[in-house]
């Protein structure tokens, strides 16, 4: 275990997204919605497909 970093960042659900890219696997994330925080671990990450289907 001494070789992974893991981050532990607190977020709005709205912000999420944009987090996401910021994160690696094994990350922890605390989702916080008003007096609701909700803890997840990072195990799989997919990159956004938005771009994917764009070519010239």
């Amino acid at each position: 275990m001494g070789s992974k970093r893991r981050k532990f960042i607190k977020v709005d659900p709205v912000e999420a997204y944009a987090t996401v890219g910021r994160l690696g696997i094994g990350d922890l994330v605390v989702l916080v919605c008003g007096d609701i925080e909700v803890t997840v671990t990072v195990n799989k990450l997919e990159r956004s497909r938005q771009l994917s289907e764009v070519q010239s």
